[in-house]
């Protein structure tokens, strides 16, 4: 959760590789258990350039707990899992 999508670095990937890279994080969230995955697919739109992800993944998961949506027993497993699935936007 360290590395912060840019769009510096975004837009130095090529279209071929950025649509294999967004296809490897699809391919990944195939495989997360439901509370993961749902971290995952709220996280995934709120990331912008030049955001601190960690903070991101930190407030939309608290967030999540709070009301319910996941549990807290399982949230930073989960939160783990999404993020090592963001890791493929890297390539």
């Amino acid at each position: 959760m360290k590395t912060s999508i840019s769009a510096a670095l975004l837009m130095a990937v090529s279209a071929t590789q950025a649509s294999a890279n967004v296809d490897a994080v699809k391919s990944c969230e195939a495989t997360l258990a439901p509370p993961a995955k749902l971290i995952l697919q709220t996280v995934m739109p709120k990331l912008k350039p030049d955001e601190d992800a960690r903070k991101i993944f930190k407030e939309t998961v608290v967030g999540m707990v709070q009301s319910g949506q996941i549990e807290s027993s399982s949230a930073r497993k989960s939160a783990r899992e999404a993020a090592e699935c963001l890791k493929n936007l890297n390539g």
